[in-house]
């Protein structure tokens, strides 16, 4: 069976990639070629990321803790750590425990330490810190999220799948080019028997035409045998058969005619981003405002001592452009018609 045949199943059946191993010496095949595959590395990498990204929206209850230089006057502002004349200047690290996506919002708890300069060191002011766009879209980039999720494990079968199956062309290719070789060279030998018999000038140039091309079969087929890996050379005869029976489950396992195949991992990331365009779409205006970010804190002054609170707004609008509000908005609302065509 060609290559693009055993595709075309595992195109129809895609779980027919994932099938219990044919022998420890298939599984070391497989797994050398994994290793050395481009293809199936970046797509692992791909669904890394994509793992991770999830995990940022979904597990928004999982913190971050950081360490980082602030100025010891605004622990919110970051700030180097300076040395003047040799003498260090007032300076301060902040510990800060924050949660992303928490219902659309950062929460952070920023404890400074302050040092040098003239006083002595001790702790800051400890806060805490809330902050959320008016408008947010968590919802819409979670399902995005989850469809990327799905593609990239998709991905990672795939070219698993392509690893397995160009494995398996390469067994066919040698078992047959072995056989090949080994038929074209009996058949050589019986031809050289007849020509050492022959008495006809004309039978035996005959005889040696077929001879060579008896010669020239036998190079094109060890050329073709030698093209293919020494592993997997090495391991042909063993596998074939249990090779050849892995692709007639196959073909057994086909879906009759007249039903549908399983549902793939790309219609049901369609379906995901379906959701999350029609949730983008009810906000289509949202690139035409300002869409302000609304931070709150609240933090304990251990000199007073005494509670200090702070509420700010930051926005920002664009009063003319060159068009890309409007393409962005037009974008909202044509995708989930898209998403609608590409799942039809």
């Amino acid at each position: 069976m060609r290559p693009r045949a055993l595709a075309l199943l595992l195109l129809v059946v895609p779980s027919l990639a994932r099938v219990a191993p044919l022998a420890a010496d298939w599984e070391s095949l497989c797994a050398a070629r994994l290793a050395g595959d481009s293809a199936y590395l970046r797509a692992q990498s791909q669904l890394r990321q994509a793992e991770l990204a999830l995990a940022q929206e979904e597990r928004f209850y999982l913190p971050y803790l950081a360490l980082r230089s602030v100025s010891p006057t605004s622990p919110g502002s970051t700030s180097s750590l300076k040395v003047t004349d040799g003498a260090l200047q007032s300076s301060a690290l902040a510990a800060e425990l924050r949660f992303e996506n928490l219902f659309g919002a950062k929460v952070a708890f920023t404890a400074p330490f302050l040092f040098g300069g003239s006083a002595p060191p001790g702790l800051g002011t400890p806060s805490v810190t809330v902050s959320r766009a008016i408008v947010e879209e968590s919802a819409a980039d979670l399902l995005r999220a989850r469809a990327d999720l799905l593609r990239a494990a998709a991905s990672v079968e795939k070219a698993a799948a392509d690893v397995r199956l160009g494995l398996i062309s390469d067994v066919l290719d040698a078992y047959r080019s072995a056989r090949v070789v080994a038929s074209h060279r009996k058949n050589l030998a019986t031809l050289e028997r007849l020509r050492d018999v022959t008495r006809s000038a004309s039978d035996a140039r005959e005889v040696e035409r077929r001879i060579l091309q008896a010669q020239r079969a036998i190079l094109v087929a060890e050329a073709a045998l030698e093209a293919i890996d020494a592993g997997v050379r090495a391991e042909a005869e063993a596998l074939y058969p249990g090779v050849r029976q892995l692709v007639e489950g196959w073909v057994r396992a086909l879906p009759r005619k007249g039903t549908l195949p399983p549902e793939s991992a790309e219609l049901e990331a369609l379906r995901l981003e379906l959701a999350a365009a029609e949730r983008q779409r009810s906000l289509w205006f949202l690139p035409y405002l300002p869409n302000p970010t609304l931070s709150a804190s609240l933090g304990y002054d251990l000199d007073k001592p005494g509670l200090t609170w702070q509420v700010s707004l930051l926005f920002s609008a664009d009063l003319l452009d060159r068009g890309e509000r409007a393409a962005e908005a037009s974008a909202r609302r044509e995708a989930p018609e898209l998403a609608r065509i590409g799942i039809a």
